[in-house]
């Protein structure tokens, strides 16, 4: 009768042991280690579970612009010419944004998921 009751006791602590172990597995915290560098190509900030093969570079703090990767081959204007070329592409621009405001205008059939309908004034 002693084995018997042995049996029913282990049998019982296992049962009630078994939902207190699911409940302390799911209770534990998750950790996992986050690496934060930047990409040295695309100066991109990279978040990465695998720590990089390179030393991290230290981002840059909020608010400093980063320094633009040169550029070999790449024509350099001087400053006042680069606005008046980006002055005429932006009437080109505003041109061409009006003449489509007018197109749309004039089509009362087009129906508003249409692109050309659905641009404000």
């Amino acid at each position: 009768m002693s084995t018997e009751l042995n049996t029913e006791l282990s049998i019982a602590l296992r049962t009630a042991a078994l939902p207190v172990l699911w409940l302390a597995l799911l209770a534990s915290p998750a950790r996992a280690d986050v690496h934060r560098h930047v990409d040295p190509a695309s100066g991109m900030e990279v978040l990465s579970n695998v720590a990089p093969q390179t030393p991290p570079v230290a981002a840059a703090p909020a608010g400093v612009a980063r320094a633009a990767p040169a550029v070999t081959g790449f024509p350099v204007l001087a400053r006042e010419r680069q606005r008046e070329l980006d002055a005429g592409r932006r009437a080109i621009l505003e041109d061409e944004l009006l003449n489509e405001k007018r197109r749309c205008s004039k089509r009362a059939h087009c129906a508003p998921p249409l692109r050309c309908c659905t641009a404000t004034a």
